[in-house]
């Protein structure tokens, strides 16, 4: 796998004091959330002795990658209410022999399965 730079904010308090934000607006909130699965993800990485990885191509990006020992763990953070369109099929074609026993899209109010892609709202994670 690629691995890419991505800058993860883990005390989402202090961000949102240096940047004085008194209100949060809906795409302000989604980084947020991104922000605590990813903190959330790293703490049972290193527990499990697992990689934690970002993958982006061109357009598309997967938020999180979990490198289990012998398989791999593709989530996709989209907080709003429906997310039908993610990177998870890019993803899977790119690495066709990897093994994907399921994949899990964080969503806002969403609880759905379709084949292999959960579809769990946040609060459900927390």
């Amino acid at each position: 796998m690629r691995k890419n730079k991505a800058l993860y904010v883990l005390d989402n308090g202090i961000a949102n004091a240096l940047l004085r934000l008194s209100e949060l607006n809906d795409t302000q909130i989604g980084h947020i959330v991104e922000s605590v699965c990813v903190r959330d993800a790293l703490s049972v990485c290193e527990i499990n002795l697992w990689g934690l990885h970002f993958w982006r191509e061109k357009t598309v990006e997967v938020d999180i990658v979990i490198g289990q020992k012998i398989s791999v763990l593709p989530i996709e953070i989209k907080y709003r209410n429906t997310a039908n369109k993610t990177s998870l099929l890019d993803f899977k074609q790119k690495f066709p022999d990897a093994k994907i026993p399921v994949s899990i899209v964080i969503t806002k109010d969403q609880l759905d399965r379709k084949e292999d892609i959960l579809y769990v709202p946040f609060w459900m994670v927390r």
